[in-house]
């Protein structure tokens, strides 16, 4: 077992050759049974509730290049299966470019509304309606 996507309440694993196994939902229902059961006994250990906060990551083009490069790798392993297959792997790969498209067009986006809200206090530091705090 290689790579494993899991889109909504499916779950797709890719083994070393290349070939899609669908897991059915039964499976998992399950398999969630008996984690409930374990949720409970973990429940009661404090333990759990004092893990650190960890941040996430900033993700540097190295990283996005590498997930785009999987993505694609991804996308090639999909387009040697069976026609019915491929169809819903393509799909899912298509919708995962889309959200890594959207999120960069996002950062983006809110990296011109920074530089605009620091032009323009600077342009009413300038005209001294507002100090100007620099080294925060």
């Amino acid at each position: 077992l290689l790579y494993r996507l899991v889109d909504g309440g499916e779950k797709v694993l890719l083994d070393a050759d290349g070939a899609l196994r669908l897991v059915e939902e039964e499976v998992q229902h399950s398999a969630g049974d008996s984690e409930e059961e374990n949720s409970e006994e973990e429940a009661d250990d404090p333990s759990l509730f004092r893990q650190p906060v960890r941040r996430e990551k900033k993700k540097t083009q190295a990283d996005k290049n590498r997930h785009l490069r999987f993505l694609q790798q991804q996308r090639r392993r999909a387009a040697k299966l069976s026609s019915r297959e491929r169809r819903a792997a393509l799909a899912r790969l298509d919708d995962l470019l889309r959200e890594c498209d959207e999120d960069e067009e996002d950062r983006q986006e809110a990296q011109k509304d920074k530089e605009e809200r620091l032009k323009a206090k600077i342009e009413a530091a300038k005209q001294g309606r507002v100090k100007l705090r620099i080294g925060r």
